[in-house]
């Protein structure tokens, strides 16, 4: 890591209206780190694919994923993305996780709810017990104090986590991903998943640092001749 980490860092939640600067920088990023792991042919077709303007404002809008940009300076210089998946288990506040995904309780259902911030700041969802569930993710001010009892939780996945080249070695990776992690447990989120390149060693090497396992391998045919050759890794969250 380099000695002397940038000042004037920050993150920032992404609207629609930065999505073209989130475009261009996985672009910059994209073309600087893949090669020798991807041919350029499959940089370019995933670059269509995952990152035109259409694609990124659907994952905001109708796939409840969020965008942050990681500003250094005012300089975007990297971003995040992420979202829950369709898995949940068990949590007991007093006993950390139960890692088996199983069936909700029907005592327990837990239901989504979109918040939208503004206009231009698409909706990124919430969960909270269905109306006369108990107990309370997010308790209850006029409930008398409940003894720790089982509700549902989600895993969410990181779907990117991006930055530029000249700003590796600062610690702003684990910067970054502390912060999706931060948000995670944030939404009752227990358990974050992400997909990594197997021959990207740097990143593999990186997430393992931060706590990270391999959970699984998996090939996904992504289409005109093309596949993922990836692990996925896994950390269960504490909160």
């Amino acid at each position: 890591m380099n000695a002397t980490p940038p000042d004037g860092k920050e993150i920032i939640r992404a609207t629609e209206a930065g999505l073209p600067a989130i475009s261009e920088l996985a672009g910059v990023i994209w073309r600087a780190c893949y090669p020798g792991i991807i041919t350029s042919e499959q940089i370019d077709y995933m670059l269509a694919r995952m990152y035109s303007l259409d694609v990124l404002r659907d994952e905001i809008r109708f796939q409840g994923i969020r965008y942050d940009r990681l500003l250094v300076n005012g300089r975007l210089a990297g971003f995040a993305s992420y979202g829950p998946t369709e898995k949940t288990g068990v949590f007991n506040p007093k006993t950390e996780m139960d890692l088996r995904v199983a069936e909700t309780p029907s005592s327990q259902k837990v239901v989504a709810t979109p918040r939208r911030l503004s206009e231009n700041h698409p909706p990124f969802e919430t969960w909270k017990n269905a109306p006369g569930a108990t107990p309370s993710l997010f308790g209850d001010a006029a409930s008398p104090p409940q003894p720790p009892r089982p509700v549902s939780v989600f895993e969410f996945k990181l779907h990117k986590l991006y930055l530029l080249p000249e700003m590796h070695g600062y610690g702003l990776g684990s910067h970054l991903l502390l912060h999706v992690e931060r948000e995670v447990c944030a939404r009752s989120g227990r358990r974050l998943i992400l997909s990594v390149n197997k021959r990207n060693a740097r990143a593999i090497a990186a997430y393992r640092r931060n706590g990270f396992v391999i959970a699984e391998s998996v090939v996904t045919d992504i289409g005109n001749g093309f596949v993922m050759d990836d692990y996925v890794m896994a950390k269960e969250l504490t909160g």
